[in-house]
């Protein structure tokens, strides 16, 4: 609740139906033979748009997102293999999660960013059933024990948030694009906002600020995770421009799901190492998976 007591404001965990409403304990009981792991998060109005009050269930391999709506519950219920990626959005206290999933639709929920303790274990379940059950002999080696120790001095922010999104998964290649000017008719203080892509063997992840362009002049508080397993058929491709002198734009596809780059012109080979990286690593994959 709010301080005054009239405004809901944070997520919570339900741990057994009776605390739900009838109908959505009624639709919990139908996809789930236990009760799974279940957070309610509020209906929420802010910088990130409205959002009714959701409930997002988990277990095993599947999920079951409930929202409320004028005329009652409704409900998306799908698997963890037909999520083509997942993502998460964070500016101060708005908080968004997206379940990209096959066929190009996207289920998403908002929530106070004091409550993310409640999705992580959502977050950690996606990356265990997609990601980290590689057989060891297609795991490859960390290029050095601390791969983003040259970040603590040139970009703090970078170095803490790989170290946290990548855990225990172990690291097969990175690509760190820095700010880059990319001046626009009258407006000279116009970067290309810093981001790191990093792979394990069979995990893409993209950490970055969620506007790719900003003003030098202007301070930024939004970060945003995107998790991409491997095996969705992973690759790039570069989006024509118009004028692509300075900057090139990345966008990278996997299943219905479509994520956008901007690549400075300095930065071009250093990438082209990482694609290479993740093309090989996306082979394996789909060759592990026939």
């Amino acid at each position: 609740m709010s301080r005054d007591g009239s405004v809901e404001t944070w997520s919570s965990r339900f741990e057994e139906p009776g605390l739900m409403p009838a109908a959505c304990a009624d639709m919990v009981a139908e996809a789930f033979p236990d009760f799974p792991y279940c957070v309610r998060a509020p209906a929420s109005r802010g910088m990130r748009g409205s959002e009714p009050e959701t409930f997002l269930c988990q277990a095993l391999s599947r999920v079951l997102v409930i929202k409320k709506r004028r005329s009652g519950y409704e409900k998306r219920l799908f698997e963890l293999a037909d999520v083509d990626a997942l993502e998460t959005a964070t500016t101060l206290l708005a908080s968004r999660m997206s379940f990209y999933l096959r066929g190009g639709d996207r289920v998403s929920l908002l929530y106070n960013t004091v409550s993310s303790y409640f999705f992580v274990p959502m977050i950690a379940a996606f990356r265990r059933y997609r990601a980290l059950e590689a057989p060891p002999e297609r795991r490859v080696r960390s290029i050095r024990p601390d791969p983003f120790a040259d970040l603590v001095r040139t970009d703090y922010k970078y170095h803490s948030y790989a170290v946290e999104v990548m855990g225990d998964d172990e690291l097969a290649a990175r690509f760190y694009h820095p700010e880059t000017p990319v001046p626009r008719f009258l407006d000279s203080s116009r970067i290309i906002s810093s981001y790191i892509l990093t792979l394990s063997p069979s995990m893409f992840y993209g950490i970055s600020e969620e506007p790719p362009f900003r003003s030098k002049r202007m301070a930024e508080y939004s970060h945003m995770t995107r998790y991409v397993p491997l095996d969705a058929g992973v690759r790039f491709e570069y989006v024509p421009l118009a004028d692509e002198r300075r900057y090139r734009m990345l966008e990278l596809r996997s299943g219905g799901a479509r994520f956008r780059y901007p690549l400075a012109a300095g930065e071009a080979e250093r990438f082209d190492r990482f694609e290479e990286a993740v093309r090989n690593a996306a082979a394996a994959e789909r060759s592990a998976a026939t």
